[in-house]
């Protein structure tokens, strides 16, 4: 992109471009090595004038994760670690437990032959119930969400006054929930799909 002449009318007319990018244009990396290794990318997007983020990193130690979400903290526009959900290993937020067809198909990967056919139904059949959110057999990681969760900071005209009411879906800061609408008394919206570790937070003036 740097080196092409955007002033060129071939150029122009080949691309449909008149210039090099427009305010659209972000610039995303992807980085699971040690944080050590992504520090100062940011001169990058920084010499083009260009915003910068973290668009996915994580199955690593928890160290190296909060290093590297620390970092991103601080320095880029901001940071999608992966992953949410995983089978059988605990680099994530959630461990799905496989079931054993899940076992037996790895096991064929790694040593050769072919999974008879039924293995992937049962993985499918497993995979229908078992992956969906908030199943009771889901293995929580506390360390990988400290390494990962959000500095959360609501501004000063967030505040509700106490005593009061504050309505649930009003919260200046969250984290894992979503909004749905509700046919409560008063209508709106209120807040559902929570897991463990999943908060919101509100800013208060108390009398």
């Amino acid at each position: 992109l740097t080196k092409i002449d955007w002033t060129d009318p071939m150029v122009q007319s080949s691309t449909g471009y008149s210039q090099q990018w427009d305010d659209n244009l972000v610039y995303q990396l992807h980085h699971y090595g040690p944080a050590s290794g992504t520090y100062g990318r940011e001169a990058f997007a920084e010499k083009l004038n260009i915003p910068v983020f973290i668009g996915e990193y994580g199955e690593t130690d928890e160290a190296n994760l909060k290093a590297i979400t620390d970092w991103a903290k601080q320095t880029l526009e901001g940071y999608f670690p992966w992953s949410f959900k995983k089978m059988s290993h605990d680099r994530c937020l959630w461990t799905i437990p496989p079931n054993q067809a899940y076992t037996d198909v790895k096991n064929f990967i790694k040593n050769g032959g072919t999974p008879p056919t039924h293995l992937y139904d049962e993985m499918i059949t497993f995979a229908q119930t078992n992956i969906k959110n908030g199943h009771a057999s889901h293995e929580w990681h506390e360390g990988f969400y400290q390494g990962i969760k959000p500095t959360i900071t609501c501004p000063e005209s967030a505040g509700f006054s106490i005593p009061g009411t504050i309505q649930a879906e009003d919260f200046c800061g969250s984290f894992g929930v979503q909004t749905e609408s509700t046919t409560d008394s008063g209508g709106g919206t209120n807040i559902g799909f929570l897991d463990s570790g999943d908060y919101t937070e509100y800013k208060v003036n108390v009398a």
